[in-house]
């Protein structure tokens, strides 16, 4: 895999959460927010991957996806691979059954705001279908809208896009999210937001605690 993936196991067992970001290469805050998650986060229980840089060519080129190519969030999940794309979500979606993965949080970014738009979904919580899903959602709504002015606030959707990561691994069982920041607000902003709804999930798991390694980074 053409990117680093941080991998922190914890000394007591619990759930096992992938956060992935970066997967349009155009959505900086997640990027950013996930790579600083993988540097701060120290978990007490599970096991937590974090892979910031999930299509680094689409990143470093700054579009959602390179010309000639596929959108990689509609190709989940692959069989055969038959082109680039193809095979950079097969080895992404390989993690799941690798890692024995619970949880999926992926970051995104939209150009506008879903209470101004409903054709995009900035300010968004999407989840899809799990015994704890809306529960959980719930919360983080009532959480994080706490700490923001209303028109910063997030709602939530269901389900993600067909073909998306999400909702691939939903469709195995896995509890999913999507976190939809909004490129009208100041980078500072969405990345605060992502790594704040990151903070409240895990807690929510039962995952963090102050007395654990820090995070190992390696090179897949």
């Amino acid at each position: 895999m053409h990117n680093d993936l941080y991998l922190n196991e914890a000394p007591k067992d619990g759930p096992a959460v992938f956060i992935v970001a970066g997967i349009h290469g155009n959505e900086p805050a997640g990027v950013l927010a996930a790579t600083q998650l993988a540097e701060e986060i120290t978990p007490g229980k599970g096991k937590l991957l974090i892979l910031p840089r999930a299509n680094v060519p689409a990143i470093e080129a700054e579009r959602r996806y390179l010309p000639g190519e596929m959108d990689l969030n509609r190709v989940f999940p692959v069989e055969i691979p038959e082109n680039p794309t193809e095979e950079l979500a097969q080895e992404i979606y390989s993690l799941i059954q690798e890692h024995s993965l619970d949880v999926i949080i992926d970051l995104h970014e939209s150009r506008e705001f879903y209470s101004l738009d409903p054709n995009r979904v900035g300010q968004t919580i999407i989840f899809n279908e799990h015994p704890v899903a809306r529960a959980i959602v719930q919360r983080l709504l009532e959480e994080i809208n706490q700490m923001l002015p209303e028109r910063e606030q997030f709602t939530c959707l269901f389900p993600t896009t067909e073909g998306s990561l999400t909702r691939a691994a939903a469709q195995e069982g896995l509890l999913t999210f999507i976190f939809e920041t909004t490129k009208k607000l100041p980078l500072q902003n969405r990345i605060f937001q992502h790594k704040t709804l990151v903070i409240l999930t895990l807690g929510y798991l039962g995952m963090l605690d102050k007395k654990c390694p820090k995070v190992k980074k390696f090179s897949g």
